[in-house]
């Protein structure tokens, strides 16, 4: 869960004690509830929106003044609608470090008057709800490398995959995509340099850690000139790492055969593209993806002869 490590971190660097409680693996039975400053909870559309709630009604019904706070995509597409909910006090829209350390300041002095002051906050007062300016966003490299895995409760020393961010935010503008409403089609990343540091730290505190998960990132490809360092480094600093990324066809297409053979000399096992259709009416008037027949038919052959593994995704594929 790497947003709940990032805004643990933010927390952990004003003093606050924090836990993590995961879903995926936690019981709800087992929910310690106790008199928190707040209980802060991630939401997609879905199913996460449920399971949220049934913890928020837990925590209500120990103490009905700790203060929920959520965050997420669907909050910070929707916060208005999220705060009409009577269990939500509190909504954090886009990237939370900055903003939920703010509020946990605020909640500590109990400066109420000065929620309005904290950007990417969406609050409630005397029955009417209040929607901050948005936040600036972060400078990537300004972010911690140390987060704070022991919270998740479980031994991760042996684990051989890891989850990594090096950016966030994509340029694009794929019709089916957050993207365009949580980061408004802007990209920011970290630099070659600070991720290489951030590739030793994680091999330095994980042995049996060899394979680097980049699709938790929206778009690793997006700089090439970026990925290009990094992955020169990579191979001149002999960091001995598989790992695996998203990739765009059109991204695919002005990469030379150079680059090709970069990518697989840096310890690549595997690169997905979203095809989504066959149709280039499809793609160019519903999916606005940007890209084009040809380059999903020519990336895909130039990638089978490289020997590079890949996986094309195709959600409406069948052409009109």
């Amino acid at each position: 869960p790497m947003g709940l490590w990032y805004v643990a971190a933010a927390l952990k660097e004003i003093d606050i004690e924090v836990s993590v409680f995961d879903m995926r693996k936690d019981d709800i039975d087992n929910l310690i509830v106790d008199d928190y400053l707040f209980v802060g909870i991630t939401m997609l559309t879905g199913r996460m929106i449920e399971n949220g709630l049934q913890v928020t009604e837990r925590i209500k019904e120990r103490n009905s003044k700790t203060p929920i706070v959520v965050g997420g995509v669907h909050p910070s597409i929707l916060p208005k609608q999220t705060l009409e909910n009577e269990l939500i006090d509190f909504v954090v829209i886009g990237e939370g470090e900055e903003t939920v350390k703010e509020l946990a300041l605020a909640l500590i002095s109990n400066k109420y008057d000065s929620f309005s002051e904290i950007k990417g906050l969406g609050f409630k007062k005397n029955n009417r709800i209040y929607i901050n300016p948005v936040r600036e966003f972060i400078n990537m490299d300004s972010l911690p490398i140390n987060l704070p895995y022991d919270l998740l409760g479980v031994d991760l020393s042996k684990l051989k995959e890891r989850p990594l961010h090096t950016s966030r935010g994509c340029p694009y503008r794929c019709a089916f995509c957050y993207n365009v409403a949580i980061n408004k089609r802007k990209y920011r990343a970290k630099s070659p340099e600070r991720v290489i540091e951030e590739i030793e730290y994680l091999m330095s505190i994980f042995p049996s850690f060899n394979i680097i998960n980049l699709q938790t990132e929206d778009e690793f490809f997006i700089d090439t000139k970026r990925v290009h360092k990094i992955l020169t480094q990579l191979v001149n600093k002999n960091i001995k790492i598989g790992w695996f990324s998203f990739i765009r066809f059109d991204t695919l297409s002005r990469i030379n055969d150079d680059f090709l053979q970069l990518i697989q000399d840096s310890g690549v096992v595997g690169l997905s593209l979203g095809g989504e259709s066959g149709s280039q009416r499809l793609l160019d008037e519903v999916i606005t993806k940007d890209i084009t027949v040809e380059q999903i038919l020519e990336g895909t052959e130039r990638l089978k002869k490289a020997k590079i593994t890949h996986v094309a995704s195709f959600m409406c594929c069948f052409p009109t």
